[in-house]
């Protein structure tokens, strides 16, 4: 069973928050798959993750790019089997994913000004909640910290 962790972002951007909980994944040995809605969305973050925190390195690279298999993190579009074997599962853009019993952890990031997105979070929870998952849901206050508003 995975674990789910939804993020609504409030002040930080996307890459801003991917840099602040990435590497903490890392930390913890996992291997993280960020499944983007685009190959566009996938290559702009990758491109900001780069430049994200100068004084950091955090190690990532495009699932279609050749060694993408050695990275301990990825960015793609495609959900059926991350080439790095990703424990950790990180969905963006309103993305969704059947094969969540392959991850240990389900991290959904959306943005809390965004209706269609915070709709879909909320089918996602329900799914999560039916099927046994652990579930909580984080919402970034105006300090940018991360507060626990729901579990289940």
């Amino acid at each position: 069973m995975a674990i789910y962790r939804f993020y609504q972002l409030g002040r930080s951007t996307l890459s801003q928050a991917l840099a602040g909980i990435l590497p903490k994944a890392l930390e913890r040995g996992m291997r993280a798959y960020v499944l983007c809605d685009s190959d566009e969305r996938a290559a702009d973050l990758n491109t900001r993750l780069w430049a994200e925190d100068p004084a950091s390195f955090l190690p990532h690279g495009l699932a279609s790019e050749k060694g993408a298999a050695g990275q301990p993190v990825l960015l793609g579009t495609d959900d059926i089997s991350p080439p790095n074997h990703a424990n950790l599962l990180i969905l963006t853009g309103g993305m969704d994913c059947a094969n969540d019993n392959a991850f240990e952890m389900v991290c959904v990031m959306l943005d809390g000004a965004d209706s269609d997105a915070i709709k879909s979070s909320r089918s996602i929870w329900k799914r999560a909640i039916d099927a046994g998952h652990q579930a909580s849901y984080w919402e970034q206050n105006a300090s940018g910290a991360w507060a626990e508003k729901a579990s289940g």
